[in-house]
């Protein structure tokens, strides 16, 4: 049964709600919902603007390059409020660091028993103040700049939902391994031809992507039945219903390191089955202009990114897990027009291919 969208829990910073960029014939009303988030209670004093979560899910030997790129534009505790939501597996070597650099500006969460990624995530919603949410994977960084562009932007577009900016790829290390795709060459409210392309393809990250509190409240928090992917469905509901502004400045760093639980399903692949699965999701919502074409070209990219797991896990040995990712890789290949499309991309990224025995 679809939800209706409620738009009473808009916080005071806001005016008058403006229409946002939808498709023409999505019908709002029929997009996800996620677990509830109940609006802030009431406090005797005024509430932060931003709150920044640090999502600590597995993350805590990279917990202090996050928390001091954080630190390092603090705006102080009226502006911004700080905090570590951590997932119990490693508390008190969070609890140590943060007691060492914290400088008593972050505050500790912590669970009693590790819970999934989408839980952890609600979580962190669920317990932050401010009229705007960062939620900040604990592997990753925030480059200088990142909150004072947003603060002037939302300053100066109070229409708007989400800030989002561009970011860097980088490895376990650090070295930088490559850029997000330019979405802007300039500042602007994000409209159509980029809902488009993120309805096939993960295009925001956490580390650069700040949204209202309210938009949460309305929207729900991350569904548990994306465990691979709740960032891309959360995001897909958000632009579908919200405005979004984007920055094309490089402001954060999106570690590219898998989890023990992110490697499982790759092994498993059910990280695969879980993008068609999305991909039928919001593609559904849409009408037939677009639903036939986007489908086509979001399956083609889930089916590269699967060849792409194919190859790195066949290099390092692991043939079962290389033969999976391309059982998997086949089942996107929905139509000759999708066959078609992976196939023109696959002789000059995965020529690999051709000449591995068994393949």
């Amino acid at each position: 049964m679809a939800h209706a969208i409620s738009r009473s829990h808009l916080d005071p910073l806001r005016p008058r709600p403006v229409p946002a960029p939808y498709i023409v014939g999505i019908d709002p009303v029929l997009v996800p919902r996620g677990p509830e988030v109940h609006p802030v209670l009431p406090l005797p004093a005024p509430r932060p603007l931003f709150s920044v979560m640090i999502s600590n899910f597995d993350a805590t030997e990279h917990l202090r390059e996050a928390l001091e790129s954080v630190l390092a534009q603090d705006l102080g505790p009226d502006v911004m409020e700080i905090a570590v939501i951590d997932n119990g597996a490693m508390s008190d070597q969070a609890e140590d660091l943060i007691c060492e650099i914290g400088r008593n500006r972050v505050q500790l969460q912590t669970r009693p028993k590790p819970v999934g990624a989408a839980e952890n995530l609600n979580d962190c919603i669920r317990r932050a103040r401010g009229h705007w949410i960062h939620v900040v994977r604990a592997k990753d960084m925030i480059r200088g700049g990142f909150y004072e562009h947003a603060r002037a932007t939302i300053v100066a577009h109070p229409e708007i939902d989400a800030f989002a900016a561009r970011h860097i790829f980088i490895d376990s290390d650090g070295a930088w391994l490559s850029l997000s795709e330019l979405e802007s060459h300039r500042p602007r409210m994000l409209a159509e031809d980029f809902i488009q392309r993120q309805l096939t393809a993960q295009r925001l990250q956490f580390v650069t992507t700040l949204v209202r509190r309210s938009v949460y409240e309305e929207l729900g928090g991350f569904r548990e039945m994306f465990r691979h992917c709740p960032d891309w469905d959360m995001w897909n509901r958000i632009i579908l219903t919200h405005r979004v502004y984007y920055d094309p400045e490089f402001l954060g760093c999106h570690r590219l390191e898998c989890s023990y639980g992110a490697e499982e399903m790759i092994r498993t692949g059910e990280n695969v089955r879980e993008e068609r699965r999305c991909l039928r999701t919001y593609c559904g919502l849409l009408p037939r202009p677009y639903a036939k074409r986007l489908y086509r070209e979001g399956m083609c990219m889930a089916a590269l990114r699967a060849l792409r797991h194919a190859k790195n896990h066949w290099r390092d040995g692991d043939q079962s897990t290389a033969y999976l990712q391309l059982r998997e890789c086949a089942k996107c290949c929905v139509s000759a027009g999708t066959i078609a499309l992976v196939f023109r991309k696959l002789p000059e990224t995965f020529g690999w291919l051709s000449h591995q025995p068994g393949l």
